[in-house]
């Protein structure tokens, strides 16, 4: 039950984030079409801000806040130490400097002149905020707690997911959620006209982000994935496999949408109000013109119907994708070999094993000294596995796991002879799983993994 509760609250602070830094994204990006607006667009997307300033923006900040202190008390993070107890602090950090914010633009609502270049200040630093905070949840990444000067594969892809996620998924959110709904209230001939402006404004941000998304997902493959048999036997392969259906899925549905169907919306549109000039320039006599102005108007409604439900089905479509996809950087710890194969300590007394690298390059000697529950010396001998020459130049870090528990990462010091160590406490008896990253001066990062029990 509590791996479940940990895997959703990971997942809705993702879907949360590419929510809110998808808006202040699409309100930034439909700027460049500004200058060819009518003042009818000017009044739609000052209202979209209004709707999601007034209704959204501070329900999703403190969902997202709550969430991460929720890990924190079902010790889903653990803030001892590591780089993810450092960049869960910032990603809080930002949150309530959004929070505030968000409450400052609350109060400034109800002013009626309010000056345009504190808007746009103000929409820039949530928009740099959100920026920041795809930052912190990219390095953040559980299998990817390496020194923070070090820009992992891993954490690259994380990020231009996110971007990604923000550009094509967050845009459909917030056409569902905001344009559509302020659109809906108004008189037929003012809705129809604004889906016609708005869709095809909004294409070239959705292809950026469909390209983005796919490279993405092309390095966060190649950098988790070590053949195509993980795809079946692992947990990661099967969540990669139904994100991907979803996004396939995603892509045909916007290709009904951008092609065929907004293609039909604007000629029954440019057909209904050439019949609809036709009728008010020929009066009350023109029976047979309107007659003709409602059957273009049933069609144009009928086909904007289908546009709109289309819309919606993106966006649900869209909060799976990005459900799945957040979810792959926790089950990526199922690509590590199983413990069937791994060395795993029975008897009680000091912990010894000696292990590869999975990319074959360097030999590891992990001892833990005396292995019972309560204070322990960690050591590590690494060798290069070709020559046998001591690596005394590393940066070595130990990531340790009870099931899904992350319970901490171990820095360790170097001797300067080939052998790095540190204290620290193994806080509960039972199966552990410690993964080794090791950072060779050439920056390249290399990763071993063992299972042990600690006993009582």
């Amino acid at each position: 039950m509590m791996i479940l509760f940990t895997l959703t609250m990971r997942a809705g602070i993702e879907l949360g984030a590419v929510f809110w830094v998808g808006i202040h994204l699409w309100q930034h990006l439909s700027l460049y079409h500004a200058p060819t607006w009518h003042e009818e667009e000017h009044v739609t997307q000052h209202q979209v801000q209004d709707r999601f300033a007034r209704r959204m923006a501070l329900p999703i900040l403190l969902v997202l806040l709550l969430a991460h202190i929720a890990l924190v008390i079902e010790k889903a993070v653990t803030l001892s130490t590591g780089n993810v107890a450092l960049f869960w602090l910032v990603r809080v950090l930002i949150l309530l400097l959004a929070v505030r914010l968000s409450l400052y633009q609350r109060r400034l609502r109800p002013v009626q002149k309010v000056s345009p270049r504190l808007t746009s200040l103000l929409s820039w630093i949530n928009l740099l905020l959100g920026l920041g905070l795809f930052v912190a949840l990219a390095l953040s990444n559980d299998t990817a707690a390496t020194p923070v000067t070090i820009i992992t594969p891993a954490a690259l892809a994380e990020f231009l997911y996110l971007l990604a996620a923000a550009l094509w998924i967050g845009g459909m959110l917030t056409i569902a959620t905001c344009s559509l709904p302020i659109s809906s209230v108004r008189p037929f001939a003012e809705r129809v006209h604004s889906q016609v402006i708005l869709l095809p404004s909004s294409f070239p941000w959705v292809v950026a982000g469909v390209v983005l998304m796919a490279i993405a997902e092309a390095l966060a493959a190649t950098t988790h994935l070590s053949g195509w048999e993980q795809l079946r036997t692992s947990l990661y392969g099967q969540v990669f496999i139904i994100g991907g259906a979803l996004l396939v899925t995603l892509l045909l549905a916007m290709a009904v949408h951008l092609f065929p169907l907004r293609q039909n919306v604007e000629k029954a549109y440019a057909k209904y109000t050439y019949a609809f000039g036709r009728k008010l320039e020929a009066g009350q006599s023109a029976t047979v013109l309107a007659h003709m102005v409602k059957r273009r108007e049933a069609r144009l409604a009928m086909q904007t119907h289908q546009l709109r439900m289309i819309v919606s089905l993106e966006a649900v479509l869209g909060v799976g994708v990005v459900m799945c996809f957040g979810l792959l950087n926790i089950f990526a710890s199922s690509l590590l070999p199983t413990p069937s194969t791994q060395h795993r300590s029975q008897a009680s007394g000091p912990f010894q094993s000696t292990m590869q690298t999975f990319d074959k390059q360097l030999e590891v000697t992990l001892t833990i000294t005396p292995n019972r529950f309560g204070p322990n010396v960690f050591k590590v001998k690494i060798v290069d596995a070709h020559t046998g020459t001591p690596i005394t130049n590393a940066t070595l870090s130990l990531i340790t796991k009870m099931g899904e528990m992350d319970m901490g990462t171990l820095t360790l010091q170097s001797d300067r002879h080939g052998v790095f160590s540190t204290k620290s406490e193994m806080a509960m008896s039972g199966d552990w799983q410690i993964i080794i990253q090791i950072i060779t001066p050439d920056k390249v990062l290399h990763e071993a993994y063992v299972t042990l029990f600690t006993p009582l």
